[in-house]
């Protein structure tokens, strides 16, 4: 490879790096805003998502209903913080701990969940990413836990 196609590639890598992080964060928005059809604009047809407590999350329905049901109970506050970004042609992963909290939007007290997450996202026609697989092993957290990830 040349000097040229090198710094071309590594360009274009960061490129791809950064449009994964504001795809994260643009993720992060919409479920905070409760924008349901944004939130599933990001995520491919096909999509699965591995949940420790749901069992597998099929497809853009399956996800719609999870949100739909979720955005009508509670007030969610979602932070991600991403390790670590490799991508691949038009495959990446992107993997790091995930925090998540859940305020009954009826009262009672918020449920607090952290733990790690894997996203396998792919480049679409356009050249944008989805998210089209996901996995994540977050737990409750007790109040008198100490430090989590």
């Amino acid at each position: 490879m040349s000097e040229i196609s090198g710094r071309l590639a590594a360009i274009a890598r960061h490129e791809d790096v950064r449009a994964i992080r504001e795809l994260t964060e643009a993720c992060i928005a919409a479920v905070r805003a409760r924008d349901l059809e944004r939130l599933l604009s990001m995520i491919t047809d096909d999509v699965v998502f591995l949940s420790a407590s749901l069992g597998p999350i099929r497809g853009k329905d399956m996800v719609a209903a999870l949100y739909r049901d979720s955005f009508a109970k509670y007030d969610i506050e979602q932070t991600s913080v991403l390790e670590e970004i490799e991508v691949m042609g038009d495959w990446a992963y992107a993997w790091g701990t995930d925090a998540l909290t859940l305020t009954p939007r009826d009262g009672g007290p918020p449920v607090r969940r952290r733990g790690y997450g894997l996203s396998i996202l792919q480049r679409q026609a356009d050249g944008s990413w989805r998210y089209r697989r996901g996995i994540n092993n977050m737990a409750q957290v007790s109040p008198a836990a100490g430090p989590q990830p």
